[in-house]
């Protein structure tokens, strides 16, 4: 308890506190876009970031995430999710072991 109550004090005196809060409210919005709207909808948006791959590819890619219901609802973490994205990342062997949740994690800009 006392590790995450460090972590979230030195949160709130991060010098780029600002900087921090607004990425994290970009993300929110564009979360926010993805949920909103349909695969064709998207996949136009995203097409640019994409030159390479067809719009009709793009459109089919999103409507598998929507199905699969892939999306984040918000920036939220909950430790569930933060240790399944861990798993991955040790069984793709881009990291050899477990970081300490408070370390990478913290929900204070979703307030």
């Amino acid at each position: 308890h006392n590790d995450s109550v460090h972590q979230a004090r030195r949160c709130r005196a991060h010098p780029r506190r600002l900087l921090l809060q607004r990425f994290n409210n970009a993300l929110n919005k564009g979360i926010k876009f993805t949920l909103d709207n349909t695969e064709d909808i998207i996949a136009n948006a995203i097409s640019k970031q994409f030159p390479d791959t067809n719009t009709r590819t793009l459109q089919s890619l999103v409507k598998r995430y929507k199905e699969a219901d892939s999306w984040y609802k918000n920036t939220t973490i909950n430790i569930h999710d933060y240790y399944n994205l861990i798993d991955v990342m040790i069984n793709g062997k881009a990291i050899d072991k477990k970081p300490p949740l408070e370390l990478l994690i913290t929900n204070e800009f979703n307030k």
